[in-house]
């Protein structure tokens, strides 16, 4: 009974980790930015902490007379710890900032610095939590003859809690509770493992360890150079998991979507393969005369499989295709063909990485003498290779490398050490055979993948996106593959956060980020829109904060107004090269001498930065992706409006056709919350397309000063989204100042803690229910107006052919022929004099 309880306890202390870890990212990233590198140092420091707690509780988990008890108080230490991060991390907010502000921001420096400010925020609960196996093994593990059994049962349990964890965190806490609301859910859990581990140490008596046949202090000679060498392939082993779980990670989210599910589902799958393979290795690992040889045996086979399974990415859009066609894109659906698919994919590599550790502490028993230090000492090289091995893979090898090379350096990393053990256990009896042509396999997979590689063109063709295109070219007739491979691609780079393709289509030019188009040459108008919009409400602005470049047509378009500076905040440093190929259309705004790009997250820029800026302008990708969220909450737009210099303004692009009408009205009352006058428009070209324009002053249009900036290259540029005259762009207007606070009404927050739209947009990715979304708002906004100044109605009287008019204030209303159906419909404007309605005599 006591055993099942502590098998329980460790079940749910595995739960507890994953969802600190995951917690603990989201509320770092949102202060060291979402790129690589930010998230790079975070996870360094938390397995940097494992580590360090790895090392230290082993030798006292042995000297341990009561270790439940240990047990215990290292979980509750692991509960307070983790109770007070978010005051510790509103500390290494206020530090960071500082260091930032006060000129600590070059590369290196700011790599350190957040490192370091990690590390003692997380070092208590990560440092305790690095005891817990040491310590609970040896009470578990009764007997020598079945040390294995009970390491690698135990390890299997905590690995299949991470899963859970990781499932339940991202699929119920997450959305239901909040962040801080699932830390202390997961704290609450922590704590209820802490009095149960209490309350069984109280009943039972002192375990007692039955130690080898062996002297436990010195160990053999002999036995030294072996077992360390066994923690070095460990260790090893840890450096190639890594490399295997970014790179595949980066392949798959271009076929499954890169939503917070899709890659909550991805690491699921990944956890669940480790305790497999540790309840499979659990099994045996007793009964082997020489389990390091048949490590070196497993090892053989991670490289292998993981180096021949790879090239199989390209064959899975057709299985996305069918369950999609099954089940209308049903979310369940999908996120289960999700699991299935990648765990299956990568079940021989995650379970051979699963089977190390029962196989290495067996194998380290009769040298170390002791249970903490067998199981500790050689968890602490594996997670030391974990923390080099998260840094290297994102930032240093995909964006050199690329995927297929990124992975067949794991493969030779597992290949070699699995030679490494073959020397070192020549002298032992076993047959060498296996390893050797496992080995002989895994070079030629690997040989046979770096040569060939993957297809850029199915990478980037997104079948997670344009489903409906691929399944017509399937009723057509024509292959999937052979659909995807109609694409011809002009630029591939796998860059930190993302992977970057340049596709040449029938009619110009589109840039993919991870298979989704986020810039063509077919959707300028949005492009154009976010530059001219906003600049020709505020006409006088002269130094602009544009968020995102992609393909740089809405900073080049930017740039045709007499800006003296743009900053223009890019996470993504592969988007550059990129954007060279769109210089026909964004007037090559990267040689115009006033841009500057800024490679940085813009979460991060503005939290940090000094600048303020007349106009920012932001057009982000979608929300359902992860990451991007943090673009469309309450925090970020308060940052922004202390970016603003008085009188300045902001333009929100937001996407209504991946809107429910709750999704728009929970956005639009959150930049509402932090803008007190906020604006909605939309024009004929892209009508789900919606820019919201925010101000802490009412917005008044000065017609003379439009009429002036629509000249010249402003006025070709703007006439192709259809800005002729002040008319045309007044007919964009959805909702004016009251009808926005009307329509918002009700609405709930978007906040860092409460994330509402990231997680409800991609369970509908699919039902596209943008029609009603965007009827709603019209409908919302019949009546909507602009009023004018005197001085101002009477230059827009002589612009509408009426001559001057000297009666006060007027009015200027969006005439929109079709509410029913918006899309194709020529918007303008007409000028309401007292009671006259005046529509302009004609348009340039």
């Amino acid at each position: 009974m006591a055993r099942r309880v502590v098998v329980l306890c460790f079940l749910l202390s595995g739960a507890t980790a994953l969802a600190y870890e995951i917690i603990w990212l989201r509320q770092l990233t949102l202060i060291f930015g979402a790129t690589v590198l930010g998230a790079g140092c975070v996870l360094a420091a938390y397995m940097a902490g494992l580590a360090c707690g790895n090392a230290w509780w082993a030798p006292r988990a042995d000297r341990a007379a009561r270790p439940l008890r240990l047990y215990a108080q290292l979980e509750f230490g692991v509960a307070l710890g983790a109770a007070v991060t978010p005051w510790l991390f509103d500390l290494v907010r206020l530090a960071y900032r500082h260091l930032f502000t006060n000129g600590v921001n070059d590369f290196e420096a700011l790599s350190l610095v957040r490192f370091v400010l990690c590390l003692p925020a997380l070092l208590l609960p990560t440092f305790l939590m690095g005891g817990t196996l040491p310590v609970l093994v040896r009470f578990y593990t009764r007997s020598v003859d079945r040390f294995g059994r009970g390491t690698g049962d135990l390890y299997a349990v905590n690995t299949l809690g991470a899963t859970l964890g990781t499932l339940v965190t991202g699929f119920v806490l997450l959305p239901q509770l909040g962040v801080r609301g699932s830390l202390a859910a997961a704290v609450a859990v922590n704590l209820l493992v802490a009095l149960l581990a209490w309350w069984l140490s109280a009943r039972q008596p002192q375990a007692e360890w039955e130690r080898p046949p062996l002297p436990s202090s010195p160990p053999e000679p002999a036995l030294l150079p072996t077992v360390r060498m066994a923690w070095v392939c460990f260790g090893v082993s840890g450096l190639a998991a890594m490399f295997y779980e970014v790179a595949w990670t980066r392949g798959l989210i271009q076929i499954f979507g890169n939503s917070t599910y899709a890659f909550t589902t991805m690491l699921a799958s990944f956890l669940v393969g480790l305790a497999v393979g540790a309840a499979a290795a659990a099994r045996c690992a007793d009964r082997l005369a020489s389990p390091l040889l048949v490590l070196a045996a497993i090892q053989a086979l991670v490289g292998t499989w993981a180096a021949a399974v790879t090239p199989l990415i390209e064959w899975l859009p057709p299985l996305f295709l069918r369950t999609y066609s099954q089940t209308g894109g049903a979310f369940g659906a999908v996120q289960f063909l999700q699991f299935k698919t990648c765990f299956l994919l990568m079940l021989p590599t995650t379970a051979g990485l699963g089977a190390v550790l029962p196989l290495v502490s067996r194998a380290s028993l009769a040298a170390t003498g002791g249970a903490g230090r067998s199981v500790g000492v050689p968890l602490a090289w594996n997670t030391v290779g974990t923390v080099v091995g998260a840094l290297t893979a994102g930032f240093l090898l995909l964006p050199r490398v690329g995927i297929e090379r990124t992975i067949g350096l794991g493969a030779l990393l597992n290949i070699a050490a699995a030679m490494a053990l073959l020397l070192v256990t020549r002298r032992q009896a076993g047959d060498r055979r296996p390893t050797l042509l496992l080995a002989g396999l895994g070079l030629l997979a690997v040989t046979r993948l770096v040569v060939f590689g993957l297809d850029p063109r199915v990478l980037a063709a997104g079948v997670y996106m344009y489903p409906e295109f691929f399944l017509a070219a399937r009723e057509a007739k024509v292959p999937v593959r052979e659909a995807m491979q109609q694409n011809r691609v002009v630029h591939y780079r796998e860059g930190y956060s993302s992977s970057i393709a340049v596709l040449a289509l029938p009619d110009g030019l589109a840039l993919q980020t991870n298979g989704k188009t986020d810039a063509s040459t077919g959707d300028l108008a949005s492009q154009r829109l976010q530059a001219h919009l906003p600049l020709l409400l505020k006409p006088e602005a002269r130094k602009v904060m544009v968020v995102g470049l992609a393909s740089g047509c809405t900073a080049g378009s930017a740039l045709l107004h007499p800006l003296e500076r743009l900053d223009c905040v890019e996470i993504e440093p592969a988007m550059l090269p990129a954007a060279r190929y769109f210089d026909p259309w964004n007037h090559r705004a990267l040689d115009d001498p006033r841009l500057h790009v800024l490679l940085q997250d813009a979460r991060n820029y503005v939290l940090m930065s000094r600048e303020r800026y007349d106009v920012i302008t932001a057009e982000p990708t979608n929300p359902w992706i992860a990451g991007v969220n943090n673009l469309f909450t309450l925090e970020y737009f308060q940052d922004c409006r202390r970016r603003l210099k008085p009188g300045g303004l902001m333009c929100q692009w937001m996407p209504a056709y991946n809107f429910t009408p709750d999704e728009l009205r929970a956005v639009l009352a959150t930049y509402q919350r932090v803008f007190p006058y906020v604006t909605v428009w939309a024009f004929p070209k892209l009508r789900t397309d919606f820019f919201a324009v925010g101000s802490t002053e009412p917005v008044v249009l000065d017609p003379a000063a439009i009429a002036a900036r629509l000249q010249g290259k402003v006025l070709a540029d703007a006439a192709e989204v259809g800005i002729l005259d002040l008319w045309r762009l007044v007919g964009g207007l959805v909702l004016d100042e009251p009808s926005t606070a009307e329509f918002c009404r009700g609405g709930r927050l978007n906040t860092d803690d409460y994330p509402f739209v990231e997680f409800t947009t991609p369970r509908h990715l699919y039902q596209r229910p943008s029609r009603a979304t965007v009827l709603e708002a019209y409908r919302a906004g019949a009546g909507s107006r602009l009023r004018l100044t005197p001085a101002a109605t009477s230059a827009a009287a002589r612009l509408a052919g009426a001559g001057d008019y000297r009666g006060g204030c007027g009015e200027l209303l969006p005439l929109h022929e079709d509410l029913e159906r918006p899309t194709g419909t020529l918007d303008t404007a007409g000028l309401r004099l007292g009671d006259r309605l005046v529509t302009p005599t004609r348009t340039r």
